[in-house]
């Protein structure tokens, strides 16, 4: 029968295939230093007065990268075609209505047209009549 040997024996005589990188001990603690903060946006100094700061390579393709294709969503979105339900739904129920001759139509007549102060009274009346108080109800 064979020995066995310990497992700490095992794991000091494995070796790491080439290219493979073995993991070290890890401590928690972050690493590297620590910038304090200085009181500047992003680290960065304002230039003297009267110079204009200079602009890294990347912030004009950050910008246009990021702008042009959100304004194109919104533009999309508003100027393109309504897919919600409801203007299929009213078309339709207005061609059922119309084929089956049952299209309401309004026509305004000298009852239908009031002026505020007349429809303020109206309403002082109704809400009056129905126990809800009267002026300054609303």
């Amino acid at each position: 029968m064979a020995s066995l040997r310990p497992l700490s024996s095992l794991r000091t005589g494995l070796k790491a295939a080439p290219g493979v990188a073995t993991v070290g001990r890890r401590h928690a603690g972050g690493g590297g230093g620590f910038n304090a903060p200085t009181g500047w946006i992003f680290g960065e100094r304002p230039p003297p007065p009267g110079q204009r700061r200079k602009k890294e390579n990347w912030e004009r393709l950050f910008h246009w990268g990021m702008i042009t294709p959100l304004v194109l969503l919104v533009a999309w979105k508003q100027l393109g075609p309504d897919t919600s339900m409801e203007p299929w739904a009213r078309k339709e129920a207005e061609k059922r209505m119309s084929e089956r001759g049952d299209l309401p139509k309004y026509t305004p007549t000298k009852e239908n047209i009031v002026s505020y102060e007349e429809w303020d009274r109206r309403e002082a009346s109704r809400l009056s009549s129905q126990g809800k108080g009267g002026e300054g109800a609303h």
